[in-house]
């Protein structure tokens, strides 16, 4: 599909100057004014995001276009969950359709794209585990155990075939003349 003029335009400008930043107008509203966007497709864990908030309080901004929440669905049926009358968003109004659906899902999907570095993730849910916080962030032991698992050296496996007669050393095949030693 070939882009339209004014998105080749947009990218050659993107090039220059580096990302664009949408803005907005932050505000708090009634959390009654606004609704999850209904195209949004994520199916956020709720409980996990109101124990967090209940933990650690709330933090950030819903991004908000027309009424419609864009990117914090999620957070905004958990403030609801809990009570709350008001909650902070940025108000993104000045974007059109296509936009607005373009960063909804993309806020869905590149957070199923990231991954770990796995001696950091271990190295901090230790720290949470110690300060007794594990559960606040969401996390269990069994969580900890599987990435320190991961960590864990790969164990070489031998088979038996591969064993000679007399002792346990490997068969070794040469990957140039396939001479057995």
């Amino acid at each position: 599909m070939a882009r339209s003029k004014s998105e080749a335009k947009r990218q050659a400008a993107l090039a220059e100057t580096g990302p664009r930043m949408l803005g907005g107008e932050e505000r708090t509203v009634p959390i009654d004014s606004i609704a999850p966007h209904p195209e949004n497709a994520r199916d956020g864990d709720v409980p996990a995001i109101k124990r967090s908030i209940q933990a650690s309080g709330f933090y950030g901004r819903l991004v908000v276009w027309h009424g419609s929440v864009i990117v914090g669905s999620h957070r905004w049926e958990a403030l609801r969950q809990l009570g709350a009358e008001e909650v902070p968003v940025l108000v993104v109004d000045h974007l059109d359709e296509r936009t607005a659906r373009r960063l909804m899902a993309a806020d869905n999907r590149v957070s199923d794209l990231a991954g770990y570095h796995d001696d950091k993730h271990a190295a901090l849910l230790q720290k949470l585990l110690a300060d007794d916080d594990l559960g606040a962030a969401g996390y269990a032991k069994d969580d900890l155990d599987a990435v320190l698992k991961k960590l864990e050296p790969k164990a070489t496996r031998v088979k038996v075939g591969d064993l000679q007669p007399g002792g346990m050393q490997l068969l070794r095949t040469c990957p140039a003349c396939g001479h057995k030693f």
